[in-house]
C-alpha cells in the first residue's frame, strides 16, 4: 500500500512521491520512532497525502505495519521485494 510514497530499499523515486508537498520521508533511510510511526499510520497526516489506515486496520495490524517500517533501513533491496507482500491491486485497494 505504501511503496509509492515513502519508498522502500532499492525502490526508485516515483512520480506520485515527487508530486506530493511536503514530500514524504524515505522510510527506508529514516523510519522514525515507533509511537510516532504508529500514530501517523493510524491517523494519517492532514494535507500531506498520508492517509489514515486506522479505519480499515485494527491496532494489532497497524503495529505489524510499524514493525515492518522500522526494520527497513537494515533490509537489502532483494529481500525487501520478497517480503513486501502483494502489490496494491493484489491487496484489494483501488
Amino acid at each position: 500500500m505504501c511503496v509509492g510514497c515513502p519508498l522502500g530499499p532499492g525502490v526508485p523515486d516515483t512520480a506520485l512521491r515527487t508530486g506530493l508537498n511536503p514530500r514524504p520521508p524515505e522510510l527506508a533511510k529514516h523510519p522514525g520512532e515507533p509511537s510516532a510511526a504508529f500514530w501517523i499510520v493510524k491517523h494519517g497526516v492532514k494535507a500531506s497525502g498520508m492517509p489514515a489506515w486506522g479505519d480499515g486496520h485494527d491496532d494489532r495490524e497497524l503495529w505489524r505495519i510499524v514493525a515492518f517500517v522500522l526494520q527497513l533501513p537494515a533490509r537489502r533491496a532483494e529481500r525487501h521485494m520478497q517480503l513486501a507482500g502483494p502489490t496494491r491491486a493484489e491487496h484489494g485497494h483501488r
